[in-house]
């Protein structure tokens, strides 16, 4: 990733945690198409076809992809008669009911495709978000910490279409939504996300501009760095390091040489 990160270094406290000054906080809702499937409409096993639309529920959600090969099928009847919910690249689901918060990136749809009874369908505006950006949005640490309260407030956990409409949530410049959701995309970040299941929050660190904090779960912190000076600043410091634990290494005389230069100089 080169180039800079536009984004002011002054931080604000807003009602979903610290933000850069200049990213707004927005009401998805506003910002969003959201639908679930309506109750009466609702699919039953035995209406399922051999053929026909898909038909994604939870389990066929694989980290952020969709395993379409494992998807039930419904009637042609069945998939036209709830256009709100059908399917389009970009969007994103999320379970609703039973396994609350399994989230899915739509990226590629290999054919008409609808969702079931547990699911919610959240298409965002172009304009305004970028679907990945909003897809890992979703996986950090504040929408996660809203399911736990759905979870432990209700006998019958549930996230409702009305919960979802009402969510704030950050909206940075969609050039920047961009370079985050290419970062959070590569497959650095997603063998890591794998390794540990959990996304907690981005951190605009040293290392990359922006990056999740697995480790403190620290949210929107942001530190303003040059992306593309990123990777040298950081052979540098290993290179750095190496070099005082070689010195470090040596006699004892030297070890407080070191010590007492690095106070001088520090």
């Amino acid at each position: 990733m080169s180039g800079n990160l536009r984004v002011s270094r002054h931080r604000v406290q807003t009602s979903i945690g610290m933000l850069p000054a200049d990213w707004e906080v927005v009401r998805l809702g506003e910002n969003a198409h959201i639908k679930a499937r309506i109750g009466w409409r609702g699919l039953s096993a035995d209406e399922y076809t051999s053929d026909g639309p898909l038909l994604v529920a939870g389990t066929h959600i694989k980290g952020a992809r969709i395993d379409w090969t494992s998807c039930d099928h419904v009637s042609e009847f069945r998939y036209e008669e709830s256009p709100e919910i059908q399917l389009q690249e970009g969007d994103v689901i999320l379970s609703k009911d039973g396994t609350l918060g399994r989230i899915g990136l739509v990226e590629r749809l290999p054919g008409r495709a609808t969702i079931n009874g547990t699911m919610m369908l959240v298409r965002p505006s172009r304009g305004v978000f970028e679907p990945k950006f909003l897809y890992h949005y979703l996986q950090g640490r504040n929408f996660r910490r809203f399911i736990k309260e759905k979870v432990s407030g209700s006998s019958v956990p549930h996230i409702f279409q009305r919960d979802m409409v009402r969510l704030l949530v950050p909206g940075p410049r969609l050039p920047e939504q961009r370079k985050i959701a290419t970062i959070l995309s590569s497959a650095r970040w997603s063998r890591s996300f794998s390794a540990s299941r959990s996304r907690r929050g981005f951190v605009r660190g040293p290392d990359c501009g922006l990056h999740a904090d697995q480790r403190s779960g620290s949210g929107f912190a942001i530190r303003a760095r040059r992306a593309s000076s990123a990777g040298g600043e950081r052979r540098e410091r290993g290179s750095a390091g190496a070099a005082e634990r070689r010195v470090i290494r040596d006699t004892r005389g030297r070890r407080r040489d070191v010590a007492k230069r690095h106070v001088v100089e520090s």
